[in-house]
């Protein structure tokens, strides 16, 4: 059993020399935690843990840069982002190789990037960061091996998740939920003459992220490698094999008579060809890498 706590005192100040004070926060909180594991068995673990966490903003959340995406369409940052206080309360168990787990997890001011907002009356929309009012999320995950043969095996890892989340807007307040489900799976094979290949990919539900809702996604990469003489390598690997990775997010807000739809491609299908191989004495680079980890142990 593990048990702490922290105080934290946080004041910051921040002034423009055209708009004057722009941030003025200060504010001080506890954070406890708490951690209990059991070992029922040399086939059975239970673990519990609670604990209170912050979320500072990036200095990139913060900039306040503007990019033009069109000639009214705006990306920027956001300079009075607030902290983010969590409360989270974990519960894992394992069975043998078999891991489940639960997490609820209530958070104040809750730190979302990208998030779309219309003004109007000059017909500009904006895409910052930004705090939701608050946000709640229940997690349940389980991760499990499956060995099918001596030459191949499956690994997957599943979990559900349900998201509430309030956003306030010019005094308006939006409340958006969301459940959701993912898989990741890979399946690793050993093959004849020192070949193995592996096969790995994800499928998520739709999310949401703020006043955004993602379109289910999905992708997989493919890799198969040689192993060669004196512990040489020749590995060639895809990612993305159908080229589905991209992200598509709406924002739908019919109080402000206001909907967008944008997509984000940041992954192309790539190819990789790698050769790796190890010169010299084993023996000698063993010897010297344990003398560096002993002279670092005597400097700390």
């Amino acid at each position: 059993m593990k048990a702490g706590l922290r105080y934290e005192y946080t004041d910051t100040e921040l002034n423009s020399s055209s708009d004057g004070l722009v941030v003025d926060r200060a504010f001080g909180a506890l954070f406890p935690s708490a951690f209990l594991q059991h070992q029922i068995n040399d086939n059975n673990q239970f673990n519990l843990s609670c604990s209170r966490r912050i979320n500072r903003p990036s200095f990139s959340d913060m900039a306040s840069f503007v990019i033009f995406l069109d000639p009214r369409t705006v990306m920027g940052g956001n300079a009075a982002l607030q902290p983010a206080i969590a409360d989270a309360f974990q519960v894992d168990y394992r069975y043998k190789a078999i891991n489940f787990s639960m997490q609820y997890t209530t958070e104040d001011s809750t730190i979302v990037r990208a998030q779309n907002r219309f003004d109007g009356n000059v017909g500009i929309q904006t895409i910052i960061p930004d705090n939701l009012k608050d946000q709640q999320t229940f997690t349940a995950s389980v991760a499990f091996p499956v060995p099918v043969t001596d030459w191949w095996k499956m690994r997957f890892f599943a979990q559900y998740t349900y998201q509430e989340a309030t956003s306030e807007d010019k005094g308006a307040f939006y409340t958006f939920n969301q459940n959701s489900f993912e898989v990741t799976g890979s399946q690793s094979f050993e093959l004849p003459n020192d070949f193995s290949a592996e096969l790995s990919g994800k499928y998520g539900t739709a999310i949401i992220n703020g006043n955004q809702r993602f379109k289910p996604v999905g992708f997989m990469n493919f890799g198969i490698q040689k192993r060669l003489k004196n512990n040489a390598r020749l590995s060639f690997n895809i990612g993305d094999v159908f080229n589905s990775l991209e992200f598509i997010t709406t924002t739908d807000l019919p109080q402000q008579n206001f909907f967008v739809e944008r997509l984000f491609d940041f992954s192309q299908r790539t190819f990789n060809v790698s050769y790796s191989a190890s010169f010299g004495n084993q023996k000698v680079k063993g010897s010297r890498k344990r003398g560096q980890v002993e002279e670092l142990r005597q400097v700390n």
